[in-house]
């Protein structure tokens, strides 16, 4: 019976030391190599955030394009609606 339990904690004690450790030394190695636990940690996360100035142009012109074209519809709906 002892060694049934000996048997069951061994994949625990793997899991516990090797995969979380593991976790916990990665974390620790991502903020400090991306600089996001310094002073100007704000900044930097800042700037890993934001979009490119063409993606957010490309994105506004979409918008401009999809009000423009559900204006069009909805004066072509009404035109069809009383026109014909």
């Amino acid at each position: 019976m002892a060694f049934k339990r000996c048997v069951d904690y061994i994949p625990l004690a793997i899991d516990m030391v090797l995969v979380r450790g593991f976790g916990k030394d990665l974390i620790s190695l991502l903020l400090q190599e991306l600089g996001v636990s310094g002073a100007d940690a704000d900044r930097k996360c800042a700037a890993y955030l934001a979009e490119p100035f063409e993606l957010v142009a490309k994105r506004e012109e979409l918008r401009d394009s999809l009000t423009r074209l559900v204006a069009a519809k909805d004066a072509i709906e009404e035109w069809a609606a009383n026109g014909v």
